[in-house]
């Protein structure tokens, strides 16, 4: 079953004309959204690196002006994702970066992937949020 969130995400950026989506999927509610991409009707580009995913999803959604999204897996893929939401905001493109987190469950047990990605990505995005439902930490 895929996560609503997933799902509503996807089906905002398939209704504003987003053809495609780019990124490393990691596990956990990050391949629901890979899920929801394809009910969608959204095309998933397996790149080589976060940071490629979210410079070709910003370069998309500049060429097509529709918001595209660019998937990152928590921790360190989040972490080289940050010059691709970096550039997107520098030059205004339209770009939605999802990535996964630690589920509060794991914290304990996934200590070496918790990044305090909200404070992470202040500087280069417009806001960011996090999914209290899905008990992400």
């Amino acid at each position: 079953m895929t996560d609503p969130l997933a799902t509503a995400v996807t089906q905002g950026i398939a209704a504003r004309g987003a053809r495609f989506a780019f990124g490393v999927p990691g596990g956990g509610p990050n391949l629901d959204v890979v899920g929801a991409l394809t009910a969608a009707g959204v095309e998933f580009v397996l790149t080589h690196g976060e940071t490629a995913a979210a410079i070709m999803a910003g370069t998309y959604g500049l060429l097509t002006g529709a918001p595209t999204l660019a998937l990152a897996t928590r921790g360190p893929g989040a972490t080289s994702a940050v010059n691709g939401a970096a550039q997107a905001t520098l030059d205004r493109t339209p770009l939605l970066l999802v990535t996964d987190t630690v589920h509060a469950a794991d914290a304990g047990r996934v200590a070496h992937q918790r990044v305090d990605q909200r404070a992470l990505f202040a500087p280069t995005a417009r806001s960011s949020a996090w999914s209290a439902t899905a008990g992400w930490a």
